[in-house]
């Protein structure tokens, strides 16, 4: 489904009016279910990014840069390639995954259509005919459950369903589909804590055969707030992406992603990004059919210095003389490369030739599980 569409139907949802007016009653609880939204501002990866680049270990946190901050050339005492690959790659991550987070979150900021005792509902409202989804309706559903016991109150926790439904309104009887969905435990008055959001573009072909995109995405998410003793809030994220392809032209132009994404920042700023993904990278390629494995792990420390360790494996490299490819480099606290090498034979460098010294790392080689 396109997020425009959502923008342009939420506007009109907007506009209409929604919901019973508020009492003080109604506002706390709306609050307590606004609070456990998952939000965009919270469930997201970052990478740091230069403050001041005359002053070693000013930094901050920041979400991935919509521009290419370094375009190369990649080499020592310019900007790093692994760190760009990061910084630009984790951009398109949070694109992916936030963005019906964002339109989640603006819908819940306004007073529900539905209110019972344990449960809220937006909508329904219809699609856009400008967008061609005016055939279907759709709606944002909430609902409260309390784990423990009356009698131990330490015991007790609360725990949020939350989905966003679609159904034809041109087909008497349709029934709601869940499209995202997930649970969320919410530390108490923040919207940090646990939980895990799933989005079935599946579901949404099974409703709407128009639907261009495919398969299936999975994020788990860990979030705690950062305090006044803390450089940063701390997130732990794991993505899943299976046979997922977004709906959009470009999208239909490469084929389905399966790739998993580890995230973790920690309080002190320091950090780490693992990802791993199949894929032929070589299927242009005249008998070369089989899927490589590509792993990389991205860290860095305190002070914004980092290495990332890439290898690709598998697939079409069985058998050949160079049956995997790895790849190290490492950055000071300006993202500036200060050593670089790879396993490709000589004459066939890709990423540049070996430089710099390794001992000049501050993370030593990442031993990716054999």
């Amino acid at each position: 489904m396109k997020r425009v569409a959502f923008i342009a139907l939420l506007s009109a949802f907007i506009i209409a009016g929604c919901g019973d007016p508020f009492s003080n009653e109604l506002l706390e609880s709306d609050v307590e279910f606004l609070l456990a939204a998952p939000s965009p501002e919270v469930v997201r990866v970052m990478v740091p990014q230069l403050q001041q680049a005359d002053q070693p270990g000013t930094m901050q946190m920041a979400l991935s840069s919509e521009e290419d901050p370094c375009p190369g050339p990649y080499q020592v005492g310019n900007q790093a390639l692994w760190y760009c690959f990061t910084d630009n790659f984790t951009g398109e991550v949070n694109g992916g995954v936030l963005g019906f987070l964002e339109l989640i979150d603006l819908i819940v900021h306004f007073p529900p259509t539905t209110r019972e005792e344990n449960k809220r509902i937006w909508g329904p409202w219809p699609g856009n005919a400008r967008e061609g989804n005016a055939h279907l309706d759709h709606r944002i559903v909430m609902e409260r459950r309390i784990q423990g016991s009356v009698e131990e109150p330490e015991t007790m926790r609360r725990i949020f369903d939350f989905s966003m439904e679609i159904r034809r309104n041109d087909v008497a009887g349709s029934a709601w589909a869940r499209v995202l969905y997930g649970t969320t435990h919410p530390i108490h008055g923040t919207r940090y804590g646990t939980g895990e959001v799933h989005f079935d573009v599946d579901a949404v072909k099974q409703v709407d055969p128009d639907e261009k995109g495919q398969g299936k995405l999975d994020v788990s998410y860990d979030t705690r707030p950062d305090t006044e003793e803390t450089c940063s809030e701390r997130v732990h994220l794991d993505i899943t992406f299976r046979d997922f392809r977004g709906g959009e032209p470009e999208d239909l132009e490469n084929d389905p992603m399966n790739a998993t994404y580890n995230y973790d920042m920690r309080h002190d700023c320091s950090g780490e990004f693992y990802f791993i993904a199949h894929s032929n990278i070589d299927g242009e390629k005249p008998g070369m059919h089989a899927e490589e494995t590509m792993e990389f792990m991205i860290r860095w420390n305190t002070d914004s210095e980092g290495r990332g360790d890439v290898r690709v494996s598998g697939g079409d490299l069985e058998g050949q003389m160079y049956d995997e490819i790895r790849s190290s480099e490492c950055w000071d606290h300006e993202f500036k490369r200060k050593y670089y090498t790879d396993t490709w034979p000589v004459g066939y460098e890709i990423w540049g030739p070996e430089e710099g010294e390794e001992s000049a790392c501050a993370f030593e080689l990442y031993p990716f599980a054999e």
